[in-house]
């Protein structure tokens, strides 16, 4: 990658890529927002489309994934889901209607979940991990995970200092890689939080990588507590799957930086996959699958692939 173009640049040129390959030059604003759909369009082809229960669990539009909402300048945001770029957009729209077959999943009468969260045990207060999305089926539990262009986002190995001593995941990182405490302030309570800084290497990764593994250890932690507590009521646990769910148009590939950002982040989630499976304290199956059309649609096996 040329070290002189930003992440920020790239991210810029790839949701550009996202809004070309729509081909409706009409259905975007025509302000600074420019990678975000016009209300009415936005409305009527994600909000009016929602269950209840798929509304309720977007923040019924009181947390602006939905609705315009203003930031603490009073200047007024788009709707964040309505951005071409929307991983929160991507999953509704890829997995609504989905049979899921081209994720191996037989797809029985229950309904797919959104925004599902996951409490971590032994972690009380703060706000708990969330799955992007959520199937269940005969003792099988499947969780997804779906991005879209936060692999030119830059991540930390940041965790906070209430997750360690519990028993969990986290107290299994190798303490050489430690590297400092920081402290930082809670944006909702106004509270102190205490944070303890990794090394990503400690996984086998850079140190600024293009996977966020600070996510993928508190989802590990979110789904071992919620399948240990269906153990506890009995359950029999047939299957596990976390799988990491990517809109990826192959068309976005044509420009070469941005596939060799694709290519470094396939790379490093096989690396994280290998790492952390060899520390969970259930069998969960990682896998990687890649929406490659143009435009985001129902996920299929024609529209689907898997990497890893």
């Amino acid at each position: 990658m040329n070290s002189k173009i930003s992440l920020s640049k790239l991210k810029r040129r790839y949701d550009l890529i996202l809004k070309e390959l729509e081909n409706r030059d009409d259905a975007f604003r025509n302000d600074k927002y420019d990678v975000y759909f016009i209300p009415s369009l936005f409305e009527e082809e994600v909000i009016s489309s929602m269950k209840k229960k798929d509304f309720d669990a977007y923040g019924s539009g009181a947390g602006g994934e939905l609705k315009e909402h203003s930031n603490k300048n009073g200047d007024i945001l788009p709707a964040s889901m309505s951005s071409v770029g929307s991983s929160s957009r991507f999953c509704y729209l890829s997995l609504r209607n989905s049979d899921l077959s081209a994720f191996g999943i037989k797809k029985a009468d229950s309904d797919i979940c959104f925004e599902e969260k996951l409490p971590i045990q032994g972690v009380d207060g703060g706000i708990p991990p969330h799955m992007d999305a959520y199937y269940e089926s005969d003792d099988n539990f499947y969780f997804f995970e779906c991005k879209c262009h936060e692999q030119f986002d830059k991540h930390k190995l940041e965790l906070s200092n209430a997750y360690f001593d519990k028993n969990l995941i986290v107290d299994k990182i190798d303490k050489k890689y430690f590297l400092e405490n920081i402290t930082k302030k809670n944006k909702r309570t106004g509270k102190d939080t205490v944070y303890r800084k990794y090394d990503p290497a400690a996984f086998g990764l850079p140190p600024n990588p293009r996977f966020d593994i600070k996510q993928f250890l508190t989802h590990i932690m979110g789904i071992e507590s919620r399948i240990k507590d269906e153990i506890k009521k009995g359950k029999t646990i047939k299957e596990v799957k976390l799988m990491y769910f990517y809109f990826i148009p192959d068309a976005a590939l044509n420009d070469k930086e941005i596939k060799d950002i694709i290519a470094t982040l396939t790379s490093e989630v096989r690396i994280a996959f290998d790492a952390l499976k060899k520390l969970c304290d259930i069998g969960i199956k990682f896998e990687l699958y890649i929406q490659h059309g143009e435009r985001v649609e129902t996920a299929s096996k024609a529209n689907v692939r898997r990497e890893i």
